[in-house]
């Protein structure tokens, strides 16, 4: 457990140390207790590691250069992992232009775990493409739950090249910065159910240049605009309808709520 306080580290914390399934490795902060680290970090091939309960400030990681322009690394790079679980994080990675990167990393993870947590402030604004809440990349099985995605350059979860049996339930995004709340690239088998979107983008799904995947489904959820619907993605029982929140953005002290309409309210997960 690590006490409240700043922690900061010159490089990324690289991970190269393994739990089991009985017995995972676990990095928490101190219950009742504010611990916020300034770094990013590297899964490398890991497996069986948890993050609970902590503040993660990517924008303090080292500088890369791609996609022509300077940004930071990824608040979470999981690399070639298995089986991470992250619960109850806030995961940031913006300060000012090129302090500001992607908060999540997929890499060619297997079986990533993410839930109840905050993503948001991921990305520079103005956005300039290519930055993301999570960009689940070529992993297989991350299950994304019950969280909540905010003040993000691009899209929230972007399921890009050669991702498999991805599933977002019980997600809420909040995105106001002109980019769709999902991308499906060369997906396969992805589902995304009992969740909620408000955008300013003309669709709230978005097919990517990187289309072509196959067994996709949206289900149950309530977005603000239409998706733009394309071979590979199979679409039922969503709701066309403008959520409203507690607040914008929402506060530490609460107000994650969805306060209406009540239809769009009766999509999420108990």
């Amino acid at each position: 457990c690590l006490r409240g306080g700043l922690y900061t580290a010159d490089n990324s914390i690289s991970v190269n140390v393994s739990g089991t399934s009985a017995s995972p490795i676990i990095l928490a902060a101190y219950p009742g207790e504010r611990a916020e680290i300034r770094a990013s970090f590297r899964a490398n091939s890991s497996s069986y590691i948890e993050l609970e309960g902590l503040y993660v400030d990517g924008s303090y990681a080292p500088l890369t250069f791609e996609n022509n322009r300077i940004n930071t690394e990824q608040t979470v790079n999981l690399v070639s992992s298995s089986s991470w679980l992250l619960d109850s994080v806030e995961l940031v990675n913006r300060r000012t232009a090129d302090t500001s990167g992607t908060c999540v990393f997929g890499g060619t993870s297997r079986n990533a775990h993410f839930t109840h947590s905050w993503v948001h402030r991921c990305g520079e604004l103005p956005r300039t493409n290519r930055e993301h809440g999570i960009y689940v990349a070529n992993s297989t099985g991350m299950l994304i739950e019950h969280s909540w995605f905010s003040d993000i350059a691009d899209r929230a979860i972007s399921y890009h090249s050669n991702v498999v049996g991805a599933t977002a339930h019980g997600v809420v995004v909040d995105s106001r910065n002109g980019a769709p709340a999902f991308l499906i690239g060369a997906a396969q088998d992805t589902l995304t159910e009992n969740s909620i979107a408000y955008v300013t983008h003309s669709w709230s799904v978005n097919i990517g240049g990187a289309g072509g995947g196959s067994g996709n489904i949206f289900r149950n959820n309530c977005w603000n605009k239409p998706a733009d619907a394309a071979a590979g993605v199979s679409y039922s029982n969503n709701l066309i309808a403008t959520p409203t929140f507690g607040s914008y953005p929402p506060a530490l002290t609460g107000n994650f709520k969805v306060t209406g309409p009540s239809s769009c309210v009766a999509m999420l997960p108990a």
